[in-house]
């Protein structure tokens, strides 16, 4: 995975690794969405299955939007120690 470059592509890596390399505004789920985002995966499903990422409470999750999420955690667990 020579093409990590940030903390969303490593994200991605786990989430959702056919994001890895998009740009950090593009949308990876879509509430009610039917437009496949991959093999056997709508922008829908995802969505439903990962809603709290949806930082703004638009309706779409962009790659920045999950990554929001994994600072914020991170920055939790660093004042916890």
């Amino acid at each position: 995975m020579s093409g990590m470059h940030s903390l969303s592509d490593l994200y991605m890596a786990v989430l959702l690794p056919i994001a890895i390399n998009w740009d950090n505004d593009a949308p990876i789920g879509i509430r009610g969405s039917t437009e496949f985002i991959a093999p056997g995966l709508t922008f829908g499903a995802f969505y439903r299955d990962n809603a709290p990422l949806d930082v703004d409470g638009d309706g779409i999750i962009t790659k920045r939007d999950a990554t929001q999420r994994v600072l914020e955690r991170w920055g939790f667990f660093e004042r916890k120690e």
